[in-house]
This record gives C-alpha cells, structure tokens and sequence, in this order.
C-alpha cells in the first residue's frame, strides 16, 4: 500500500495554487516545486557550485541565493535558461521521488508544477490535474494583480508552451474562466473523486507510467 500520487499542472495564472489551496485546506501534502527548486538550489552543494560555474560568483550573496542576479541572467538569456533549467529540474524532481515515497501510506501526496506534462514528469503520478485558463484571462489576471506587465505574462506563456493539445494530457480538466468560488467548487468536486482513489489498491508503480494493454 502507498500513498496515491497527484499532479497538479497548469500555465501561469491559470488557478492551479487554488487547487493546491484546497487540497491543503483539507490536510494534503502540497509540493511546490517553484518552491522546492529555491531550496535546492540553496541546499545541494554540487548543484551550487554547477550555478556558480554556469552563472558566476554573484550567484549566491552571503551564502544565500541571489535570485534577483539569477533573474536577471535566465530572463536576458535563453539559452542560460536552459542550461540552469537542466541542472535545477533533475535535482528538484530527484527531492520529489524522494518525499512521495515516503508519504503516508492511504494518502494523497500532490506536486504543484507550471510544465510536468513538457519534461516527461507526468508519469511520477498516478493522476494529472489540469487546471486550464485562456490566455486573454491569464493575462487580465496578471495584470490586475500588479505583479505582472502583459509582456512578462506574455513571454512566461511562451515559455512553457500550452497549446490546445496538451489539455489531451490531463487526467481531470478544470476550466478555470469564470470565478473563484466557483473554480473552488470544482477542486472541491475533483478532490472527492482523488479522496475516494486513494482508499483503492493501487500498483507499485505509477498509474500514469502504465501502458494501456492493447487486449
């Protein structure tokens, strides 16, 4: 018996931290991985000094994590983009087998991330919940929130590269184009049916990693 494994995938601004909310709210493990990814970057020595090496020394100030420098260096440069995101997304994913493995047995253990489906990591779960906005309402949401210009959301949305066809991923779709009371009443929905599959027998490995049989 094993704790069954939720993934929690959306873009930018598409409502998928209120989903992870909700799962919290009723006593889920909820990973984070933008979250994560700051730890571990702080936390693993190899994966520092491969940062220092790629970026330079002002990478980290005082021992800490310069993120504004950071910042400033992957969104200026596409290709340094890559090169952190190829050392950063191993290491975190790594941490994230890691603590669904050592989840409760019977429970539900989920992982928060903007690009499962893009890097392949949709098949550490059992299920895949896609919280789905358009991008006229992404980019309404980000700006009215005054953390955002349209030319940062625009460019985020770029970046982790959602077109229709990825909606073919999910294993549960919330569309997510109207309130938030009413996107709650969805996660509410949804996380009754993942609360009821977790009392099931589930196999050693993955539901999502499974081949379908072709009998």
């Amino acid at each position: 018996m094993r704790a069954l494994r939720v993934g929690i995938t959306g873009k930018i601004g598409s409502g998928k931290s209120t989903f992870s909310d909700v799962l919290r709210e009723k006593g889920v493990e909820v990973i984070d991985t933008d979250t994560l990814a700051k730890e571990v970057m702080s936390s693993d020595p190899t994966l520092r000094a491969e940062l220092v090496a790629l970026l330079g020394p002002d990478t980290y100030r005082d021992g800490s994590l310069n993120t504004s420098f950071v910042a400033s260096q992957i969104f200026s440069d596409e290709s340094k983009r890559h090169a952190v995101e190829s050392l950063v997304h191993p290491a975190v994913m790594l941490e994230v087998e890691r603590r669904i493995a050592n989840a409760t047995a019977g429970s539900v253990v989920a992982v928060e991330s903007a690009i499962l489906v893009q890097t392949g990591y949709d098949e550490l779960f059992d299920v895949l919940v896609m919280v789905w906005a358009s991008d006229e309402s992404v980019i309404e949401r980000g700006v009215a929130s005054g953390k955002f210009s349209p030319e940062d959301i625009e460019r985020r949305l770029r970046e982790q590269d959602y077109s229709d066809e990825i909606k073919g991923f999910a294993d549960f779709l919330i569309e997510n184009n109207s309130t938030k009371d009413a996107l709650r009443s969805k996660c509410d929905t949804i996380f009754g049916i993942i609360r009821a599959m977790a009392f099931g027998v589930l196999p050693p490995e993955p539901l999502r990693s499974i081949e379908p049989s072709e009998e």
